[in-house]
């Protein structure tokens, strides 16, 4: 398996492991896809749900996003990648 090979598997893994998380966390889990754009070195999560599940994807004062950013940079980091997380309706 090639370095790239791997690296768009990361990003895969990476990718199910957060819309598992985010299932989890909100009340329509149906209505949530994460779809992943992949560049060079980044890779930029893309969260789509219901406006119904958005407080509950940021948490009071923005523990829960920053949270789930905290885990995709560790897991991201690890193979040298960078990730970021996008949800709709919010920037921070």
């Amino acid at each position: 398996m090639t370095d790239e090979e791997r690296s768009l598997e990361v990003r895969e893994e990476i990718r199910v492991i957060l819309e598992d998380l985010i299932k989890r966390m909100v009340i329509q889990a149906d209505s949530v896809v994460v779809k992943a754009e992949i560049g060079a070195k980044t890779t930029v999560y893309r969260v789509d749900c219901s406006k119904e599940c958005i407080g509950y994807l940021i948490g009071v004062r923005g523990q829960n996003i920053m949270a789930l950013r905290g885990v995709v940079k560790a897991l991201a980091g690890r193979h040298n990648i960078r990730a970021i997380i996008e949800i709709p309706y919010f920037s921070p």
